[in-house]
């Protein structure tokens, strides 16, 4: 089992980049919708999932199927990450999406949230993508701070 705090090298520039990555990469799948309301669930066409979802997808190297997106022990299972870490780590990106990094922060152990400037943002399902040059212009902050 892997640590998602390990695979992000506890760095909010790297859990935002996945983020972004993973959203623009499950969008283009035929069968999975953005959907920011869920963090899992399908129906016979369709898998539905948010920027948690996206991003534990692109950290993890592998997509949800209507088999194992709906419940988080099955999410937890196929990605190969600890159940409670998931579930954190998706609270805290879901807060993020909506432009608040206190909880991706607190996530990682950072603490300088106050050091970072940026301009808010929120993804929503209709809007999402273009909200993402704002959230690149974070990630860029993010990293030259090293964070």
């Amino acid at each position: 089992m892997e640590s998602i705090k390990q695979l992000i090298q506890n760095k909010p520039s790297i859990a935002l980049q996945a983020m972004v990555d993973g959203l623009k990469e499950q969008s283009k799948r035929k069968d999975f919708k953005i959907r920011m309301t869920t963090f899992g669930e399908s129906n016979n066409k369709f898998c539905y999932g948010c920027a948690a979802t996206c991003t534990l997808q692109k950290i993890a190297g592998k997509d949800l199927t209507a088999d194992n997106i709906g419940l988080t022990n099955d999410r937890a299972t196929f990605l190969k990450f600890d159940p409670i870490e998931l579930k954190s780590f998706e609270l805290a990106i879901d807060e993020a999406r909506e432009g608040c990094l206190y909880e991706l922060f607190n996530f990682c152990g950072t603490a300088v949230l106050n050091k970072i400037s940026y301009y808010g943002f929120r993804l929503k399902t209709n809007d999402w993508e273009e909200q993402l040059p704002i959230v690149e212009k974070l990630i860029k902050e993010l990293q030259t701070q090293n964070l």
